[in-house]
Parts: C-alpha cells; sequence; structure tokens
C-alpha cells in the first residue's frame, strides 16, 4: 500500500527520497514494495546518485588527507566501481568499503580512467605500514627464499566472503616476472593466499594476475596442495581465522558510521584456516611424520600459523595429525 501511493508521487521526488536513505539495506527495503519502486531502485542513474551522496563525507576526507581535489568526473567513476560491485555494503567510508571488495572483480572491472583505477587501488594506503631502515618490507616476511619486496604493506583481515590479503605499494619482484622483459618494480602488488595480482607502475596500470607457489621438501606447489596429494572427495575454502572473535559483533550502525580513523591499521596478520579436503592419497613421502606414497587419509588441512607459513596437516579417521607440511611462498604461476 505504501509503495502504491509512493508511486504517485512524481519521479523526481521519488529518486530524491531514495537518495536521501542513510542505510543500503533501506534502500533495498523501499525497492522491494513494489515492482515501480524496484525498476526505479535498479534504475544505474538512481543508484549512482544514492552512491556518491553516501561516500561524499569520505570523498571530502581522503581530499583533506592527500591533499588533492579529485575531480567530478573522477569521483563519479569510483561511484561507479562500488554501485557495480558484488557487495551488500557496509560502511559508508570508502577506505572501510574497499575492504569488502573481492580481488576478482578488483581485476576484472572495467576501469574508465587510469585516475580512477589509481584512486580505487589507493583506498588501501591508508593502512600501509612503512619500511624502516635497514629492515624490508618482504614476501615472504620470514627469512625464506625471497620473491619481493616493498616500500609499505596494509595488511586486511578475512571475511567470511574474502581472504586476508596484503597489499604491497612500491614493490619489486625479486624473481619470476610476469613476462620477458618487464620492469621488476611495480606500483602495487595484491596478495591473498591463493592470487597474486601486480600493477604495473606504468601509465595505464596494466594489472596480472597469478597464483602463489609454495615450497617444502624442495617441491613446489599450489594452494590446493597439487604436487604433494591427490583430492578423491570434496575441497572446501572456509577462510575462518583461528584466533578467538569477539563474541558481540558491531551493529549495523556501528559499523555504517565508522571512519578510517576509527581502525588503526594492523601490525600483524590474523593466522586463518584456509583449505580442507576430504579422502586424499599422497603421491609422494612426507618426511615430517614418516609418510609414504600412496597412504590416504581421511582429511587435510591448510591453515596459516603464527611464523606466517602455511601448515598442511595429513589427518586420520579421528582427526589427529599424522604427518606435516610447512610451506612458504615462493615463487609465482602467472596465468
Amino acid at each position: 500500500m505504501v509503495g502504491t501511493h509512493l508511486t504517485a508521487l512524481p519521479t523526481e521526488i521519488i529518486i530524491a527520497l531514495f537518495s536521501s536513505l542513510q542505510y543500503t539495506s533501506d534502500y533495498a527495503s523501499l525497492g522491494a514494495t513494489c515492482s515501480t519502486l524496484r525498476d526505479i531502485s535498479l534504475t544505474p542513474y538512481v543508484k549512482l546518485h544514492y552512491m556518491k551522496r553516501l561516500l561524499s563525507p569520505s570523498r571530502r576526507r581522503i581530499e583533506a588527507a592527500t591533499k588533492e581535489a579529485w575531480s567530478e568526473a573522477t569521483y563519479t567513476e569510483v561511484c561507479e566501481f562500488f554501485v557495480n560491485a558484488p557487495i551488500q555494503p557496509r560502511y559508508s567510508d570508502m577506505n572501510l568499503l574497499m575492504q569488502q571488495i573481492p580481488t576478482e572483480y578488483i581485476v576484472n572491472y572495467r576501469y574508465p580512467s587510469v585516475a580512477s583505477k589509481r584512486y580505487i587501488l589507493d583506498l588501501f594506503r591508508p593502512w600501509a605500514l612503512e619500511a624502516t631502515f635497514p629492515n624490508k618490507i618482504t614476501l615472504p616476511s620470514n627469512g625464506a627464499e625471497l620473491v619481493a619486496q616493498a616500500g609499505s604493506v596494509a595488511l586486511q583481515k578475512g571475511t567470511s566472503t574474502i581472504s586476508s590479503r596484503k597489499i604491497f605499494y612500491d614493490a619489486t619482484l625479486l624473481k619470476d616476472l610476469p613476462y620477458d622483459n618487464a620492469s621488476a618494480s611495480f606500483y602495487c602488488l595484491i596478495v591473498s593466499a591463493d592470487i597474486i595480482v601486480a600493477v604495473e607502475d606504468s601509465s595505464d596500470l596494466t594489472m596480472h594476475t597469478g597464483r602463489l607457489l609454495y615450497k617444502d621438501q624442495g617441491m613446489k606447489t599450489g594452494l590446493g596442495l597439487e604436487t604433494f596429494m591427490t583430492c578423491h572427495g570434496k575441497q572446501e575454502r572456509p577462510n575462518l581465522p583461528i584466533v578467538p572473535t569477539p563474541k558481540t559483533s558491531p551493529s549495523k550502525a556501528d559499523l555504517w558510521n565508522l571512519t578510517i580513523n576509527d581502525v588503526p591499521p594492523a601490525t600483524k596478520t590474523i593466522p586463518y584456516l584456509l583449505s580442507s579436503f576430504e579422502d586424499c592419497t599422497l603421491k609422494t613421502s612426507i618426511r615430517k611424520g614418516n609418510l609414504h606414497e600412496g597412504d590416504r587419509f581421511e582429511c587435510v588441512v591448510a591453515y596459516e600459523n603464527e611464523e606466517r607459513c602455511i601448515c598442511v596437516e595429513f589427518c586420520g579417521s579421528d582427526g589427529q595429525a599424522r604427518g606435516y607440511l610447512m610451506l612458504n611462498e615462493a615463487g609465482i604461476e602467472w596465468h
């Protein structure tokens, strides 16, 4: 009934009503009241108009912090990036909202200009921890075979839909360049357990994607552990934090009103359960546990540990580990 009365209003007033709503959930609820309002709410112009109003305070904070004014055209393009993203926004701050964006979307999005692409990639930068002389920020960080080093790194914890990731700025690849004669210097690297994105420090910020390779016993493998075993059953990516999480979650209003100034940068990564595999057979022997080629295991789990290695445990039917691997980042395989 409410929707029917609203549709009698001029379209300009209906658009203004959508734009005035505080939460994206309210926007969706209003659009669900009747088919006419649903069609209006899904119109690109209305969605963009709402997003531009929503993110305007965040834009002003960024401009003040960077002392660089955005053109209206660039701001519109940045808002379009968020409008088209496959997310339900939980924040009204652009920097926080960026943490909801899947890495695959960042890679596959068709950026209308290099200016907006650069601004979007820089939305992680406020959390970046700077390298301190003589220490360097490296990948991996534990002194194993080095893949890359960088001037700064932002650490982002994982969510139920996004793996934890590291964003290295002013990065140098020390091995495995994406193509012959490629420059070793990159604007940034976006790194999670199963994907790496290298953004060229070039006029068009060209992106290259690949996957990290890990090493133990002198053998390299991807996160699927295909070098070491065959999985006959179900594979899952639970992406669950191993450390205890708070029992209470912030309210929708609390999250919505957060700004980047309320969220200090992470100084260390949180260990996550990355993958689980059911019914697996070893392709090779595993020294840690004296396991042999052909041994079969009920379950195999891969998780990050405090040393920032990936620990792989081979478990029997009782859930107890019979042997394990300790994997360090050791290279990149480009797609």
